[in-house]
């Protein structure tokens, strides 16, 4: 190993590069201090990250209440994508580093962004039994027997009238089992609602009827209270009535999520969206570090508006969705800032990146690279964690209780108490901590974090926590891009910022989507946090290794070029 690669790797702690001759920005400005050259790029994170957050913190709480998937059909839909994205996030920066055109992909990205989203709005509900194609006959019974003659009497009856009989039926549900969201608006829990008021023509010892355009409704067990009054008589007589267990079974075998054309649509939709709005923060990235190589600027204290962005229209979505009860106008804010923002990108003025006559040769000595890899580990652990949040802290909030607006508070509290503060200091901090130890300090407060979901009861008692977000997601996405930048051959910037986070989102997303969906079916939320929280801690450990001995070898080297 040379004497420069080893001192690039010693100096892994910030974004910054040589500056121009004609360039000079003092050493220490004031925290107040707004640079006008990075103005543009403040404001596309502010446009681009806000627009998102107005909507995609409920992109899981959007498929399962208005499209009506379950937590494990979310995750078969979430998980592939962000495999998928391992292989084509940085397929998409190297296409970004050959032809050099970073505006142009931001555009294209932009736009198939919030074009994709807006096509789910459509997409109309998935009905759990399909009633209208596969319910064609329903059979009630009654746990009690009676005898014609102490019902009714009926041969009395029918010969009196000589007429056919009639007998009417009237049902209302009262469910002892939890509803679930999906149905709340259809019945009260605990209150008895009219389900059906028909005629039956013929009396059996099994009332049954046969009807096509029954509610469609989720539950384990179904008890009816059905009163049977007869023609001419001022006598009713109340039976308990329940749906027969078998015919719950065969509905259950016969219908399936995977079947309908809804789930694959929003698969289909949701895939490229997802992948399309990774690929835009990458690549963003990416240009804000090329232009502040060239201006000596801090790209924490550009990335922090992202944040901001994030934080401040997380909670108006949240609050939109509470009041209107639908999601539509959190998408229109989205698309009304996704446009802002591409007026501004196209005011925008981007610093090409250094092309690389040979881009697979120089990535592939970046992969080489056995601190690389090992700091690749450690994302993939992080990612794990990112994943989990991203897409179902949401989902387990809203299962305790909380409401749309509460869970835009706890973006909030993520990004201006947790993230802001860490990106805006993120240069300081990770000089003095270094890259690895970073990484240790977002796997600790993960550990700690999900523990402390797993005790949870009280959806606002998660707002204090929500400070660590800070290590997990700000302070540890600073130090990964500045860790990108400057492992990166000249020319390779956007594909190795690209593995990285293909690494991070794709990768280890698509693994706690996979743990979050499946241990939140089969064993509820606290559980899964709570065995999640021991992973963590385990992969602290792994991480801490790691460090100690990157660390020995540096030493090891230092000793060798100083003899």
């Amino acid at each position: 190993m040379d004497l420069t690669k080893n001192e690039k790797q010693q100096e892994i702690y910030s974004v910054s590069s040589q500056l121009p001759d004609n360039k000079k920005i003092p050493d220490e400005a004031p925290w107040w201090h707004i640079d006008r050259e990075m103005l543009r790029f403040k404001l596309h994170f502010f446009l681009f990250i806000g627009g998102l957050g107005a909507s995609y913190p409920y992109l899981t709480v959007f498929i399962r209440d208005r499209i009506g998937l379950s937590a494990s059909s979310v995750a078969s839909i979430l998980t592939p994508g962000q495999f998928i994205y391992v292989f084509s996030k940085p397929l998409l920066g190297l296409l970004t580093d050959y032809f050099n055109r970073l505006k142009a992909a931001i555009t294209i990205l932009t736009v198939l962004t919030v074009v994709l989203l807006f096509f789910l709005l459509p997409i109309p509900r998935i009905s759990n039994f399909q009633a209208e194609e596969r319910i064609t006959e329903m059979e009630f019974y009654s746990k009690k027997m009676y005898n014609r003659h102490t019902m009714c009497n009926l041969t009395q009856m029918n010969i009196s009238s000589k007429s056919e009989y009639y007998t009417s039926v009237l049902c209302s549900l009262e469910s002892h089992k939890e509803v679930p969201p999906e149905c709340r608006k259809v019945f009260v829990i605990k209150t008895n609602r009219t389900l059906l008021n028909l005629n039956v023509k013929t009396y059996k010892d099994t009332l049954s009827y046969n009807r096509s355009d029954l509610t469609s409704f989720e539950t384990e067990e179904l008890n009816y209270f059905c009163s049977l009054c007869c023609n001419g008589t001022e006598d009713c007589y109340f039976i308990l009535c329940s749906m027969s267990s078998k015919y719950n079974e065969e509905i259950k075998q016969e219908f399936g999520q995977f079947n309908t054309y809804q789930f694959w649509l929003v698969a289909g939709i949701v895939t490229i969206a997802i992948g399309a709005a990774d690929a835009l923060f990458t690549i963003s990235d990416t240009a804000c570090c090329e232009k502040v190589a060239n201006t000596g600027a801090d790209f924490g204290r550009q990335r922090l508006y992202g944040a901001l962005g994030w934080g401040a229209m997380a909670p108006i979505g949240g609050l939109l969705h509470d009041y209107t009860d639908d999601y539509l106008l959190s998408w229109i804010v989205m698309g009304l800032m996704f446009a802002l923002c591409l007026w501004n990108l196209w005011k925008m003025d981007l610093v090409q990146p250094q092309f690389s006559q040979n881009i697979l040769k120089d990535v592939g000595k970046v992969l080489r690279n056995a601190e690389f890899l090992a700091f690749e580990l450690g994302v993939l652990l992080n990612g794990v964690g990112y994943g989990i949040i991203w897409f179902y802290q949401v989902w387990f909030l809203t299962s305790i209780g909380a409401s749309s607006l509460l869970c835009g508070l706890v973006q909030t509290v993520q990004n201006f108490v947790g993230e802001i503060p860490f990106l805006f200091y993120s240069s300081w901090f990770i000089k003095r901590v270094g890259h690895f130890n970073v990484l240790s300090l977002s796997l600790a407060a993960y550990c700690s974090r999900f523990l402390f979901y797993s005790y949870l009861q009280d959806p606002w008692l998660t707002l204090p926590m929500e400070v660590v977000h800070g290590l997990t997601y700000g302070l540890f996405y600073a130090a990964t891009t500045s860790y990108a930048k400057l492992s990166a051959e000249p020319g390779t910037e956007a594909t190795t910022q690209s593995i990285l986070f293909s690494t991070h989102e794709g990768l280890g997303g698509g693994l706690g989507c996979v743990i979050a969906g499946l241990g939140f079916d089969a064993i509820g939320g606290h559980q899964t946090f709570f065995y999640v929280s021991i992973f963590f801690g385990c992969g602290m450990l792994v991480n801490i290794a790691l460090t100690l001995l990157i660390s020995r070898q540096r030493q090891s080297v230092d000793v060798t070029l100083s003899q």
